[in-house]
């Protein structure tokens, strides 16, 4: 289970880096805009004020786009005859070399 982030308080406007890098692969990309926006799991409504990247930025802990990205990259390694997931799964890489040390999944 992904935990909301609990940043209260904060500017929610001022993007954290970690999502600005995850916004920088196009597999995380496709997860946040495509599968998590349809799902509604970003709670994304006609009226919201904010796109789906602050929503990104307000739902999701660090933890929680790390596991993201490593589950997008275990799809990657299940598809490697795939150019696409190919391209992912370097973009991923080292999205996931510079986070998974900060962070224990």
């Amino acid at each position: 289970m992904i935990r909301i982030n609990q940043n209260k308080g904060k500017d929610m406007k001022k993007l954290r880096e970690i999502v600005k890098d995850a916004y920088k692969c196009e597999g995380l990309i496709y997860q946040f805009e495509e599968i998590d926006a349809s799902d509604n799991y970003l709670g994304i409504t006609w009226k919201s004020d904010l796109t789906i990247k602050e929503q990104v930025n307000k739902v999701y802990t660090d933890e929680g786009i790390i596991k993201e990205a490593f589950n997008r990259y275990e799809i990657g390694l299940c598809n490697p005859n795939d150019r696409d997931y190919r391209k992912e799964n370097r973009q991923i890489k080292k999205f996931l070399d510079k986070y998974q040390q900060r962070k224990e999944i």
